[in-house]
């Protein structure tokens, strides 16, 4: 298997399992900190997929998504 494929499926998982955790959840249980010593869900997402932003563009050679602000915010 190349490195590439291997990457993509890694990180494909990574989402696949986002997905189905997520499903059914507003605004306020992905804001909800649990503990103050805990993370809210919204926080841990957003810190694994800009994780994943920053080194697929490294690895690709682009800008990340959301520093070239193509989505919009």
């Amino acid at each position: 298997m190349k490195w590439q494929n291997l990457l993509i499926d890694g990180y494909g998982r990574a989402l696949e399992t986002l997905e189905p955790a997520l499903k059914g959840l507003g605004r306020p249980d992905l804001d909800r900190w649990p503990a103050s010593d805990c993370s809210s869900i919204g926080w841990i997402v957003w810190h694994l997929t800009r994780g994943l932003d920053a080194q697929i563009s490294e690895l690709a050679g682009v800008e990340q998504v959301r520093v070239g602000d193509r989505l919009g915010y």
